[in-house]
C-alpha cells in the first residue's frame, strides 16, 4: 500500500436516514488496529418534511402595499417565515421576488439567508428585500417565494406565494391643518348643526390642497377621536369638504368644550401620517331635556300644552 491519505467510498444503500458510528481497521499480518469511532448523521429529509412551506408574512403596517414612503423610511422590507417541521440551526432560505405566479423554472434568486441557532431557537425567522431591488422591479403586484435548505443540502419544495402591491408614487406630503368654519357666534352649536341636518352646509371640515395629490386618494377625518366616513379626493377642487354628522358632534359630550380635529390620507393600502391639529369649540347644551330627533328645534317627546278658554273652559278650542 502506498503512503498517503486514503479515500473509502460508502455505498449508497448504506446511506439511509439515521445516526451511525464510522470507524476503520488497519490489519498487519497477524494483528490489527482500529481507528477511533466517529458519529455520523445521515440526513435525507428535506426541511418541512418535503411539505410546501407557508407563505411569508409582510408587516401589518404595510396594509397590503409597499409605498415609496415606507421604502424611504426603512430602506428594506422584512418578511416573517413561519416555523416549519425539522427546523435546525444553519438552515438556509433562498428567496425569490417576481411579478409572476406561479414562479417559472429558472427564475433568478433575489437573495439568501442562513438562520442562526438563536433565530431558530426563538422562532424569529426573517428575510429582507432591499429597497433598491424592490424599486428596480417596478410597480404592481409582486410575489415573494422561498425555498429551504439544510446543511446536508436537502431542499424543500417552493413555498406558497405571498402577494403584495408595490406603489412607488410619492406619498401625500405637507398636509395643512384642517379648517372648521364656525358660526357667527364663534363656535359650533345646535343652530349650526341644524343647518346640516336640514341639508344645508352645517358643520364641516375643510381641507386645503396638499402635495402629491392623486385621484385615488381618500380622506379620513378624526373628530375628537371619532373616525368619520372616508370620502374621495378631487384633485381639481380648490379645497375638500366633509359634513360632520350629529352623533359625532355630541360623542364627546354637550360641552361647552373644545376638541382636536385631524385627518389622514389613504393612498393605496397605506395611510399618511395625521395632519397638524385644529381645534373646534362647541356648546350643545340646552335648557330642559334633549330628544331623539336632535338637533331639530322641535321636541316631539314633550307633553303637548293644553289651552282652555277663559269662559268656555273648552280644551284647545277658540
Amino acid at each position: 500500500i502506498e503512503a498517503g491519505d486514503k479515500t473509502i467510498t460508502v455505498p449508497r444503500q448504506y446511506l439511509v436516514q439515521g445516526i451511525f458510528t464510522l470507524s476503520y481497521r488497519v490489519t498487519r499480518i497477524n494483528n490489527y488496529t482500529d481507528s477511533l469511532p466517529k458519529r455520523i448523521t445521515v440526513d435525507r429529509t428535506p426541511p418541512n418534511e418535503n411539505q410546501r412551506p407557508s407563505a411569508v408574512q409582510f408587516p401589518d403596517e404595510l396594509v397590503g402595499s409597499i409605498t415609496d414612503e415606507y421604502l424611504t423610511q426603512h430602506g428594506k422590507v422584512e418578511v416573517k417565515v413561519s416555523s416549519y417541521l425539522g427546523m435546525r440551526e444553519f438552515d438556509k432560505a433562498v428567496f425569490f421576488w417576481s411579478e409572476l405566479d406561479p414562479l417559472p423554472d429558472g427564475h433568478p434568486e433575489a437573495g439568501e439567508y442562513r438562520f442562526s441557532k438563536e433565530e431558530i431557537d426563538n422562532r424569529r425567522l426573517f428575510l429582507a428585500m432591499g429597497e433598491a431591488d424592490i424599486r428596480a422591479s417596478g410597480e404592481g403586484i409582486r410575489y415573494f417565494y422561498y425555498r429551504l435548505y439544510d446543511l446536508a443540502g436537502n431542499e424543500s419544495a417552493l413555498s406558497y406565494a405571498s402577494p403584495i402591491q408595490v406603489s412607488l408614487v410619492p406619498a401625500p406630503a405637507n398636509l395643512p391643518p384642517p379648517r372648521i368654519p364656525l358660526s357667527a357666534r364663534g363656535l359650533i352649536d345646535r343652530e349650526h348643526a341644524r343647518e346640516g341636518a336640514a341639508g344645508e352646509r352645517g358643520v364641516t371640515v375643510e381641507i386645503d390642497a396638499y402635495d402629491n395629490v392623486e385621484p385615488y386618494h381618500f380622506i379620513e377625518n378624526d373628530w375628537g377621536g371619532q373616525t368619520l366616513n372616508e370620502f374621495p379626493v378631487d384633485p381639481d377642487a380648490s379645497h375638500l369638504q366633509a359634513y360632520v354628522p350629529w352623533p359625532a358632534l355630541v360623542a364627546n359630550g354637550l360641552g361647552p368644550d373644545t376638541l382636536p380635529v385631524t385627518y389622514r390620507v389613504r393612498h393605496g393600502g397605506s395611510y399618511s401620517n395625521p395632519s397638524p391639529e385644529a381645534t373646534a369649540p362647541f356648546d350643545f347644551t340646552i335648557a330642559g331635556q334633549d330628544h331623539a330627533l336632535a338637533p331639530a328645534l322641535l321636541n316631539p317627546e314633550l307633553v303637548q300644552l293644553e289651552v282652555r278658554g277663559a269662559v268656555s273652559d273648552q280644551p284647545n278650542e277658540l
